[in-house]
């Protein structure tokens, strides 16, 4: 059994961790602490990583799940068309200010300053 100790930022359902992580985290609140034993199906599979994780390992992780920032509401709304953008509710709308909001409050209490910078610019009209 390995173990992987770190600590980041990431975002769910982009493909960028293991599937496992993915749905361990996803099933957590903020500042939970868990562990889990993540199958070979839902980790690295038959490839494994090498050097440090062989093929078909069974990983364990130890998470501290220091806070969860719900941006779906604005990640949504910035896939639709901006037709259908129009179309929307006032709350709707608010809705997925406010998630955006949270995320760049979120990112401002971290000083990743370049990260807020990019998300003030992009909801400009004129940052699209």
């Amino acid at each position: 059994m390995y173990i992987i100790l770190d600590t980041f930022l990431c975002r769910r359902g982009q493909g960028l961790v293991i599937e496992g992580l993915d749905l361990a985290v996803g099933s957590m609140k903020a500042k939970e602490k868990s562990e889990f034993i993540i199958c070979p199906e839902l980790a690295w599979g038959d490839k494994g990583c090498p050097p440090r994780i062989p093929a078909n390992a069974y990983v364990y992780f130890k998470i501290d799940l220091l806070e969860w920032v719900d941006s779906s509401a604005a990640e949504a709304f910035g896939k639709l068309p901006i037709q259908m953008r129009k179309t929307l509710s006032f709350e709707q709308v608010l809705d997925a200010a406010k998630s955006e909001k949270r995320k760049g409050t979120a990112h401002f209490e971290k000083h990743n300053l370049p990260v807020v910078c990019h998300q003030f610019y992009a909801l400009l009209p004129f940052g699209k």
